[in-house]
């Protein structure tokens, strides 16, 4: 339905009356047009429909008017029935043509200002500024009926019939993992929890490289974003290229390996090239400023954004006038606004407050703030006794009964799931983890046989 159809049967009457008798119609109508559009006695009938929810004081609003007024308002009901079905459809096209014109008046703007002595980076910062602005401008408010909310789901649950277990979600590459938690739920934070040293950057980097090879390998152009605060970005490069090498960074800084590995271990690094991975080696960065990063390099891929990674979540939120918790609290909200607003899976790295027992299995609380785990839709902690038992020199006895026990089985840590809303259970997953190459991998075996037979009781 174009613009010329509604104008030529009036539109200043059919978008208000379709507004009075469609409360989502009324909430759009009223994010997009402004009193200042209409004039006379349709300004008023605007104002009173937009902002006024009782259908009864309908004829209180009419009687107000002339009788060209009253009889407009006669005429509405007889517009909702023609314009209801495709109301939705108008405003999305007038929306989206405002927001082409205004694309339009920025590139002319660009095209007088850029100079031969114009500044590159100054003109790109310009570019992604104006374009975040428009956006933020031209959102839409949009809210879901329930008949609209069911056809989404049930479409879902379609693709789930079709052998598509994670058509809602992004899967980590570990399958025992992904079998549990359902994948990372698109539009939700999961959030990976562990001490310092424990291995959460390791495993979020390994996660970040599956999600991206998954996609290269389905040809889809989606991007993956990794906000680094701490390491650089040719730092995650060697812990990749260790990664898929399996030979130590710290053998090649010191020219401990052999041709041939080294060898190995360079073409480990080229092989990910092409990969759609954003490293964004930010610190200090503001929770606003890390939505208007994702939102202008996501405009660059045609599939928008697959996982946008940020590690970790307690060092964005150091620099804010506020107390500790209360920063954490504001970075975590609008950490949940990033991944509905790109309706992308968000791993949050955080470190943990270690108030378990003499095991010293993490219990799933983050420092300082409970909204961490409150906005989180899953949360990972890393157990490794391993861990303690090397830094500390020896480990108590529940810390070596605990260790023993994974070894027996094959491993030597477990990604413990405090919380999981959306999962088949909250059972720990037991991984293996080789320290030299910071590298986790699954575990087979006897322990595999296990979780299999559990999946079929809880199945």
């Amino acid at each position: 339905m174009s613009e010329n159809t509604i104008a030529d049967l009036n539109a200043q009457i059919a978008i208000i009356g379709t507004c009075w008798y469609n409360l989502e119609a009324r909430a759009i109508a009223k994010a997009h047009l402004k009193p200042a559009y209409f004039v006379g006695a349709d300004r008023e009938l605007f104002e009173a429909v937009t902002s006024r929810i009782d259908r009864f004081a309908w004829v209180e609003v009419a009687h107000k008017f002339s009788d060209k007024a009253k009889a407009r308002a006669e005429k509405f009901s007889e517009f909702h029935d023609y314009f209801k079905p495709d109301f939705d459809k108008w405003v999305e096209l007038v929306r989206k043509k405002a927001l082409l014109r205004q694309y339009q008046a920025l590139a002319a703007r660009l095209h007088r200002n850029i100079t031969p002595e114009s500044e590159p980076d100054d003109i790109s910062a310009s570019i992604i500024q104006s374009v975040v602005d428009i956006r933020d401008k031209g959102k839409a408010l949009k809210s879901h009926a329930i008949d609209n909310a069911i056809d989404e789901a049930l479409a879902i649950e379609e693709r789930w019939h079709q052998d598509d277990p994670f058509a809602d979600s992004v899967q980590t590459g570990f399958a025992k993992l992904d079998r549990i938690l359902g994948g990372l739920q698109r539009g939700h934070v999961t959030t990976l929890m562990a001490e310092s040293g424990m291995g959460k950057t390791a495993l979020a980097i390994q996660i970040m490289r599956n999600v991206a090879l998954r996609a290269k390998a389905e040809q889809r152009d989606a991007m993956v974003y990794f906000f680094s605060m701490e390491m650089t970005a040719p730092s995650i490069i060697f812990r990749l290229a260790q990664i898929n090498s399996g030979i130590s960074t710290s053998k090649v800084r010191f020219k401990d390996v052999q041709k041939k590995d080294r060898e190995k271990y360079i073409k480990a690094a080229q092989d990910m090239r092409g990969l759609n991975i954003k490293i964004d080696p930010c610190s200090g960065l503001k929770p606003k400023e890390m939505l208007d990063r994702v939102i202008a390099a996501a405009a660059q891929h045609k599939d928008g954004t697959e996982l946008i990674v940020l590690d970790f979540i307690e060092l964005p939120a150091s620099d804010q006038r506020h107390g500790k918790t209360q920063a954490l609290d504001l970075t975590m909200n609008k950490i949940k606004e990033i991944a509905k607003e790109t309706n992308a899976p968000f791993l949050n790295l955080s470190q943990i407050t270690l108030d378990g027992g003499s095991d010293r299995k993490p219990d799933g609380k983050a420092r300082y703030s409970e909204m961490i785990r409150n906005l989180s839709q899953a949360m990972l902690c890393i157990y490794r006794p391993g861990f303690f038992i090397e830094r500390d020199g020896r480990g108590n006895s529940a810390i070596v009964k605990e260790y023993e026990r994974m070894k027996k089985d094959g491993g030597n840590c477990e990604i413990l799931i405090p919380k999981n809303r959306d999962g088949i259970a909250r059972r720990p997953v037991l991984m293996h983890f080789e320290g030299p190459i910071t590298r986790f991998s699954e575990v087979n075996g006897m322990q595999a046989v296990k979780d299999k037979l559990r999946d079929k009781e809880i199945v």
